[in-house]
């Protein structure tokens, strides 16, 4: 394979997992009851419940009170609910950093190994490196505190994604240019 469609395999997977994953958005709709308590306060009640994906600009229509009734089905939801649907940003930007750290896997040792002086390349594969770093992080801080669940994959990724585009900007600035022999056998 040339050395100059491996930088751009990289970032059509980067921009085509963004790309499909506007069409697949995480709606989810909630039956929210807001009642007085003793002290004179406002509680809110929330039901919530997942819808299909969709996509981003295309929302679902809020589901009927029955629909909640059938999916809480252990008793009667209060009366006096209003019903919105919303979009779960956080699960659909952990789905879109799940399918980049995947690909990570992948393009990292590629990089690194076999197209070492490539900068394109080696800038996106650092942008990859940053979130297999983040997510090896997020998993050992998920073992020293014993394991009560992921703590804040979000945080983590997002920090991956940061610190990997640094490293990136900081080896495209500071990266050798291949050679004219190297570029010659790169048109081979």
């Amino acid at each position: 394979m040339k050395k100059r469609l491996w930088p751009l395999l990289v970032a059509l997977f980067y921009m085509g997992t963004l790309f499909w994953m506007t069409f697949h958005g995480r709606w989810g709709s909630a039956y929210v009851v807001e009642t007085d308590t003793l002290e004179g306060e406002v509680a809110r009640h929330r039901f919530m419940m997942d819808l299909d994906s969709r996509p981003l600009w295309d929302p679902p229509h809020a589901p009927a009170r029955s629909a909640f009734e059938a999916h809480f089905s252990r008793g009667s939801l209060p009366d006096g609910g209003v019903i919105t649907v919303f979009h779960e940003w956080d699960l659909w930007l952990h789905g879109v950093l799940a399918a980049w750290w995947v690909g990570s896997l992948l393009i990292v040792p590629v990089s690194f190994l076999v197209y070492r002086r490539n900068r394109a390349l080696g800038s996106l594969a650092r942008l990859g490196a940053g979130l297999v770093v983040a997510a090896l992080a997020c998993l050992l801080f998920w073992l020293a505190i014993g394991g009560w669940g992921p703590p804040a994959p979000l945080f983590f990724g997002v920090m991956g994604l940061l610190g990997g585009s640094l490293w990136a900007s900081v080896y495209a600035r500071n990266a050798p240019a291949a050679s004219a022999a190297e570029e010659a056998d790169s048109h081979a």
